[in-house]
């Protein structure tokens, strides 16, 4: 390589290092200049009574801290936050939101600025007026910030010095001095223009007016000076300090009435004794304690209201996870249920080919074999009913699919229509046996004493008989007679009510092969009830037996249609919606439900 060709690969790197470090510089400048402006913002509305508005400007700083990597600064938004529910008394929305940010802390392992944490709870400590406490975390707050980085301690110095500032004012003096000891090193105008008032308020407490002069006259020079650098946290305070030095206690009452807080009893207190005016001392003093009475016991209402709605919202997730835990443990249930049937289901497959085997063999095991699947069919009635009444309309389904599908077949319109026709009251028949099994299962999680309606109770009598009629043989009368008014109603569940009257006159027709079912409607205004008979002519259920039709999946003729849930299921429904069903046992033609239901 040549000298002029080393010297401009050489000028040729200063060039792009010297662009890295401008570019690297001017984004770091940048990001200051944002993070000034935002951070201003946040001090705008500090001293405001725009909630929203602070909350806002500190979420919007945090989140450009925490995006920068920033962590001290972020968690210095969060803390601004803490401080201004502080100022308006909110100590346990303050508190809960130091706990959080305490463990925000620890997730993100930023060990270096516990210390806040614990410094904010000496700040509750100290406003709630528990000044021995408040020194306690302060103390501990100034040891673990440590000494490694200083200006971590102003604040905590600042207010350990406020909470000194009544009953041990020098102290609080050279506390405050250590901080601005820190700020000054730092060159932090701001901080500096603060500390300068507070001190100015820790003067006017020692009635050090010497002191108050000076110190006043530095801070106006700051504001002068500072600009929009220059802090007015403390502007009206040191106004006070000043016109009370001077003498001018009417200026100073003037000033002193301009604060928001409890502070203007208490500035009042003060002017008055140094004014030598006892009995408006006394008068102050009194409004002062009145009104950090009347701050604790609104700050202890919202504690108590904050802490009963936590309590509240904490019984509600309660009952939701559980609730959450019972559907998962229902449907664990199904699930295991379904993995014994189809497990039974297994054992009877191979052991019915098993008996087939015998019988082959052995003659003699006939009747053992019989007496096997007698005790199968007993044990596995669910799954052989479902078995049956499932696969019945599937096949029908299948079939006449299979005929349709071919497409040499012509077929007119009304063996079209009779098809699907079939089709449909078969696919009708196994959604029925689904909705069946699914509300078998569910058990009570289907309430039917939701969606309560007013409803007359001739309409939907009327509706469940035309129903029943469209598929009723033409040898069959089916009648409705009711006593009771179209007009008259009662308020029950809908639905509720259909499903009971279309399954009684279901379990009708299928039981009647000739003769008439009839449905009757009476109201007992006695017993404030509606009675609904529905009878038939088909077979008469023993007495004996008139409770055990109720049993879930238990059937009187097994060769009939249906899972034998139909009159399990209505009792139930009517007894949720505060009626019952039972066996009319009197009844001799046939067979005789009687429905009773309140009217309200």
């Amino acid at each position: 390589m040549s000298i002029r060709q080393h010297l401009k690969t050489i000028i040729l790197s200063v060039i792009i290092t010297a662009l890295t470090a401008f570019n690297h510089a001017y984004a770091a400048e940048k990001q200051d200049r944002t993070n000034d402006k935002l951070l201003n913002e946040m001090r705008k509305y500090f001293n405001t009574t725009y909630t929203d508005s602070m909350y806002k400007a500190a979420k919007r700083y945090r989140d450009y801290n925490l995006k920068a990597n920033n962590m001290p600064n972020f968690y210095k938004g969060w803390q601004a936050e803490i401080m201004y529910d502080i100022n308006f008394n909110h100590f346990y929305m303050a508190m809960r939101k130091t706990v959080v940010m305490s463990q925000d802390m620890k997730k993100r392992r930023c060990t270096d600025e516990l210390y806040n944490a614990t410094f904010m709870i000496g700040v509750i400590y100290s406003l709630q007026g528990n000044k021995q406490l408040a020194k306690k975390y302060f103390h501990k707050a100034l040891a673990e910030a440590g000494q490694q980085k200083p200006t971590n301690l102003i604040q905590i110095y600042k207010d350990l010095a406020n909470v000194e500032m009544d009953d041990e004012p020098k102290q609080a003096m050279e506390d405050l001095d250590r901080a601005i000891k820190i700020i000054k090193a730092a060159n932090m105008k701001y901080e500096y223009s603060d500390a300068i008032a507070f001190k100015t308020i820790i003067a006017f407490t020692m009635h050090d007016w010497k002191t108050v002069n000076r110190l006043y006259d530095e801070y106006m020079r700051m504001q002068r000076e500072y600009g929009k650098d220059f802090s007015t946290t403390y502007y009206r305070y040191v106004k006070i300090c000043k016109c009370t030095a001077d003498g001018n206690y009417r200026e100073a009452l003037t000033w002193a009435d301009s604060l928001t807080n409890i502070d203007r009893y208490k500035f009042k207190t003060k002017i008055h004794e140094t004014a030598g005016d006892t009995a408006a001392a006394f008068t102050a003093l009194k409004e002062y304690i009145h009104a950090k009475d009347s701050v604790n016991s609104i700050s202890m209402v919202q504690d108590l209201s904050n802490a009963a709605n936590e309590v509240e919202t904490a019984a509600i997730q309660i009952k939701a996870d559980e609730a959450r835990t019972m559907k998962t443990v229902m449907r664990l249930t199904v699930f295991v249920a379904l993995v014994v049937i189809i497990m039974l289901a297994v054992v009877i497959r191979k052991r019915n080919g098993y008996l087939k085997k015998l019988q082959q063999k052995n003659s003699d095991l006939e009747i053992l074999r019989d007496k096997a699947e007698e005790a199968e069919r007993m044990k596995s009635s669910i799954l052989k009913n479902m078995s049956h009444e499932v696969r019945t309309p599937l096949n029908i389904i299948a079939g006449f699919s299979q005929i349709i599908s071919q497409p040499d077949l012509n077929l007119s319109a009304e063996e079209r229509a009779d098809i699907a026709e079939r089709v449909m009251a078969s696919s009708d028949n196994i959604v029925k046996i689904i909705n069946d099994l699914l509300f078998v299962a569910s058990k009570e999680s289907i309430s039917y004493t939701a969606r309560i309606e007013t409803v007359s109770c001739n309409d939907v009598c009327r509706k469940a008989v035309e129903a029943c009629r469209k598929i009723l043989p033409e040898n069959i009368e089916l009648s409705f007679n009711s006593s009771v008014d179209d007009g008259f109603m009662i308020t029950t569940n809908i639905e509720g009510m259909e499903r009971i009257l279309d399954s009684l006159l279901d379990n009708a027709r299928k039981f009647t092969s000739k003769g008439r079912i009839s449905v009757e409607c009476h109201c007992d205004k006695a017993r404030n009830t509606l009675t609904i008979g529905i009878s038939d002519t088909g077979n008469t259920i023993p007495k004996d037996l008139s409770e055990k039709v109720f049993d879930l999946f238990y059937k009187i003729d097994n060769n009939k249609e249906g899972l034998g849930v139909g009159l399990a299921l209505s009792r139930r429904i009517a007894r949720q919606l505060g009626g019952d069903i039972k066996l009319d046992t009197e009844y001799h033609e046939g067979t005789r439900f009687i429905v009773t239901l309140p009217v309200k």
